[in-house]
């Protein structure tokens, strides 16, 4: 694989692998020189938190960490939620689940590439063992890769950006304020709820499965489908869940929590 050229479309969701000698790089976007850390690639950004002046930080590009962006102290450099930033799930870490608090920062940029208002996950537990093991001061997740072609140029210590058409979506967290995880059987676990969220306030519990939004089952959602409808402030929402065997119907508003 370190001789290949990988490009992940998120769009079109294709996977290309090139040959290093048969990619051509002008239409791939714009190129990054990215380091590895346990093999995974690193890239260059510049933080701006709400009344802070920006930060340049090395983020690990993880493909398998399925938020937008978490931010974490070290090396010198602090990065600390406000004190009412919601506390919940983030990810599976290496040695189990990470918690830690949620908030909006102004934000983030690689070189030109800017993207504002980003939602951030700041991990506080369960995360020793990724600083210690991965070091950086976070991570740019797939949640916000969804937003570009990526091409990686392994060959070259490479990395390329090109934004395409959900480059300006807005980052939202789930608007009934639960985090989901999908299943083998495609049901969908609730492995969070955040409290006074109209989805805690509606009676959803921690271990329900999701089974079907608005009447169509969950097997037939795609993930960018699920996203959106969960992300549609002050919209009704109907949610089947499976809990011990017996379906319950929730009818719950969205509401933007974050």
């Amino acid at each position: 694989m370190n001789a290949c050229v990988v490009e992940i479309d998120h769009e079109k969701s294709v996977l290309k692998i090139y040959e290093s000698n048969s990619f051509e790089s002008q239409t791939a976007g714009k190129s990054f020189n990215i380091a590895f850390s346990q093999g995974i690639p690193i890239i260059l950004a510049t933080v701006e938190q709400v009344e802070n002046t920006p930060k340049q930080v090395m983020l690990l590009v993880d493909t398998g960490a399925d938020v937008p962006f978490s931010l974490y102290s070290n090396g010198g450099l602090e990065f600390l939620p406000s004190p009412e930033a919601p506390f919940s799930y983030i990810s599976e870490g290496i040695k189990g689940d990470v918690h830690g608090h949620w908030a909006r920062i102004n934000a983030i940029s690689f070189d030109s590439i800017r993207m504002d208002n980003c939602l951030v996950a700041y991990p506080t537990e369960g995360f020793d063992d990724v600083v210690a093991t991965l070091g950086q001061n976070g991570f740019f997740g797939l949640d916000a890769q969804r937003r570009f072609t990526i091409t990686f140029d392994y060959p070259h210590s490479q990395i390329f950006l090109k934004p395409n058409s959900r480059f300006g979506v807005p980052f939202e967290f789930n608007m009934a304020g639960l985090v989901l995880r999908t299943l083998p059987d495609s049901s969908v676990e609730v492995i969070d709820v955040l409290p006074t969220s109209s989805g805690s306030k509606a009676g959803i519990k921690k271990g329900d499965h999701i089974v079907a939004l608005n009447g169509q089952k969950t097997s037939s959602i795609s993930y960018a489908e699920r996203e959106q409808l969960f992300t549609q402030n002050n919209q009704l929402i109907q949610i089947s869940i499976n809990r011990d065997g017996h379906i319950i119907d929730f009818k719950l508003t969205l509401k933007r929590i974050i």
